[in-house]
């Protein structure tokens, strides 16, 4: 998928995109990085990405993790938030879409969306600290 016309959208609404080197869109929203991806092998397949949104440092904050993921994917319409095989969690929009034109009407509904998986994930995994730490 030819992501030109969205990079040209989100210039236009001053989000500042640039392609990094993989050939991503990486563009910054509330002080957050956030991508836009796209896989050769499928043309209809456009991903919306949060990457690295809590390091997982223990087995203790894995299982919360995997706990918290779980729960968040299951209550925020189109989110996908996972635990990667690095220790991470991500957090994606991922959609089939036909052409990249279509993506931009929805865009700002996927983009809240995203952000708010991200929000809830990182505020339940506080919470869980919070009573390791007490």
């Amino acid at each position: 998928m030819n992501l030109e016309p969205i990079k040209s959208y989100l210039e236009e609404e001053g989000f500042r995109p640039k392609y990094d080197e993989d050939s991503d869109i990486r563009f910054k929203f509330e002080g957050k990085t956030y991508y836009i991806q796209t896989i050769d092998e499928d043309e209809e397949y456009i991903i919306l990405l949060a990457a690295n949104i809590w390091p997982i440092e223990n087995e203790e904050e894995s299982i919360k993790a995997y706990q918290n993921t779980n729960e968040v994917t299951r209550n925020i319409k189109v989110a996908k938030v996972y635990v990667t095989p690095y220790n991470n969690v991500y957090a994606t929009i991922e959609l089939f879409l036909p052409n990249p034109e279509t993506f931009i009407p929805i865009f700002i509904r996927c983009l809240g969306a995203l952000d708010k998986a991200v929000s809830e994930f990182r505020t339940a995994m506080q919470e869980e600290n919070k009573g390791l730490i007490q």
